[in-house]
């Protein structure tokens, strides 16, 4: 069975897993992923920000061509939902302090925080009033 993932979770995953295991940083680590499918979120969109948030869950957010909207999967990214639309500008960063408190940053320098794993979010502060969103 084919489990479906996005290619930047591919891409964590495998970084996470090599320095965990470094028995398999070879061509046998590798064709773990070759029954890997991409799974495409957003129509033509792009996704930049990914977040592995422990117990299976995993947060990805949008860039362009339609920016703010996070997605999650509560399976290790076989399955995504959306969780939010969280703001118009793209999303660049995601990090988990823990299993319930998160932090986004987007292109437009806007940091977000939630501390009920997502349910509730508000933005926190703005960095810079330089507008970095390409």
């Amino acid at each position: 069975m084919k489990n479906t993932i996005l290619f930047a979770l591919l891409f964590q995953l495998a970084l996470t897993a090599m320095a965990s295991d470094t028995t398999k940083a070879g061509p046998a680590f590798l064709q773990e992923f070759a029954n890997w499918e991409l799974k495409e979120l957003v129509k033509g969109g792009r996704i930049d920000a990914i977040c592995d948030m422990g117990n299976g869950t995993v947060v990805s957010g949008t860039r362009h061509p339609n920016p703010g909207q996070l997605f999650i999967s509560y399976n290790y990214g076989n399955n995504w939902q959306p969780l939010t639309n969280l703001t118009t500008s793209a999303i660049t960063c995601i990090a988990a302090a823990n299993s319930t408190e998160w932090y986004v940053l987007t292109g437009n320098a806007e940091v977000f925080g939630t501390r009920d794993a997502g349910k509730t979010w508000s933005l926190l502060t703005t960095l810079t009033t330089n507008n970095n969103n390409e």
